[in-house]
């Protein structure tokens, strides 16, 4: 089932907020239809027939009210998959060379003295 609000949603794709009011009523009174808050499948394909006539440019407003009603396909749950190390992650961390201390000059050590 579709709903009105979904469907003026689709239509302000290609209308602004009051013309896509005024293009759905004039489905609605083309196909016979009432205007109440949900559609059953059969209606909302007499919508999407009935704006092809009355609507000019209107593809991707048809598919976008067409696809509202469209069942989605059951599948099955998705497996999470195990994380994909990077470069980084794989290799193990090679340890830098410490810096060897420094040796004592005559000077250092004549100060410490």
């Amino acid at each position: 089932m579709a709903s009105r609000s979904d469907i003026l949603n689709v239509l302000e794709t290609r209308y602004d907020h009051l013309s896509a009011k005024v293009v759905f009523a004039e489905v609605l009174e083309n196909t016979r239809l009432e205007e109440k808050a949900k559609y059953e499948p059969a209606e909302v394909v007499k919508i999407a027939n009935s704006l092809i006539r009355v609507g000019t440019r209107v593809e991707k407003v048809v598919d976008g009210i067409r696809a509202l009603d469209a069942k989605p396909a059951k599948t099955a749950p998705a497996k999470k998959e195990a994380p994909v190390a990077t470069e980084k992650e794989a290799a193990p961390e090679e340890k830098k060379p410490k810096k060897a201390a420094a040796k004592k000059t005559k000077k250092s050590a004549a100060k410490k003295s």
